[in-house]
């Protein structure tokens, strides 16, 4: 299973730490580079994040970074609305996890004697 990180600002998950221009943009909510928990090439993941940097030490974990969807129109609450239902064309009532539980569920109701 996959699932996507938002990224707001100074507390995303994926922490920029060797340019300049980010880190001198957010003063005091930067990370200092010695907290950041590398991932090579420049990143790093939140100082929080250290099971995900388990992961990625393992190999268990990896990351996508510029993944977009066609015809963006620069509106952060119309992106926020799409990677979370997962529907770029139409509005949805509901998101893309809690349809993909919906139907593994009654995959696994139906192998099994509990009844939902």
């Amino acid at each position: 299973m996959s699932y996507q990180l938002p990224t707001p600002g100074p507390t995303e998950p994926l922490q920029p730490y060797d340019q300049t221009a980010p880190q001198s943009a957010r003063g005091q909510l930067a990370y200092a580079a010695s907290d950041v928990l590398d991932l090579g090439q420049g990143l790093g993941l939140n100082p929080g994040m250290k099971g995900l940097h388990e992961l990625w030490g393992r190999k268990d974990l990896a990351i996508v970074r510029g993944v977009g969807y066609p015809y963006p129109d620069r509106s952060h609450f119309r992106s926020m609305a799409i990677w979370q239902s997962a529907s770029p064309q139409s509005a949805a009532s509901t998101g893309w996890l809690g349809r993909w539980l919906d139907a593994t569920r009654r995959i696994r109701c139906s192998r099994s004697r509990w009844t939902h």
